[in-house]
């Protein structure tokens, strides 16, 4: 087991190979047991600021809920009925033939922002440039939550004019 050391931060991983055993599920048993087909989801990051959960989905595939695998928005909306958390959706092109792991700081090129408000409410899809301070603005900020769920909420009511960036004060 390496030491404490400069190359090693919080969030590292220390031992690649069991931090990767130790991930990949096999759900395949679950097949025909549960109703409607269902399988088991998962969930790939999350933030909170003091029990506003910022919950993340990464995906090779999608930048946008609407076309998202229906079982995994489902989980996400449920995630988010009860309390002002936030979904997000963010697509990266990190694929398995790179034999890296994804950086979920660098690598997400879009994303979008799931809210709930008596229905789900979408963001528009934002770049990833964006992604760093829609984070930092969530957790570091005691009403960056309150502010990001504002902006979507009045993007969608028309009180807030439409943009492609995300609050950012």
């Amino acid at each position: 087991m390496p030491s404490n050391s400069e190359a090693l931060r919080p969030g590292s991983i220390i031992v690649e190979e069991a931090y990767a055993l130790g991930k990949m599920m096999e759900s395949n048993g679950w097949s025909g047991l549960l109703r409607n087909g269902i399988t088991p989801s998962d969930v790939d990051l999350v933030f909170d600021n003091n029990g506003k959960i910022l919950f993340c989905d990464f995906s090779i595939k999608y930048d946008d809920w609407e076309r998202a695998i229906c079982g995994q928005r489902w989980l996400y909306e449920s995630f988010i009925k009860s309390a002002p958390h936030c979904a997000v959706l963010c697509k990266h092109s990190v694929k398995p033939d790179l034999f890296r792991k994804i950086d979920t700081l660098r690598d997400v090129e879009r994303f979008q922002a799931m809210v709930w408000d008596f229905e789900r409410v979408l963001s528009p899809i934002y770049d990833g440039a964006y992604w760093q301070r829609f984070v930092t603005m969530w957790v570091n900020e005691v009403d960056g939550p309150l502010k990001i769920r504002r902006h979507i909420l009045g993007l969608n009511a028309g009180l807030v004019k439409a943009t492609l960036t995300p609050p950012t004060e």
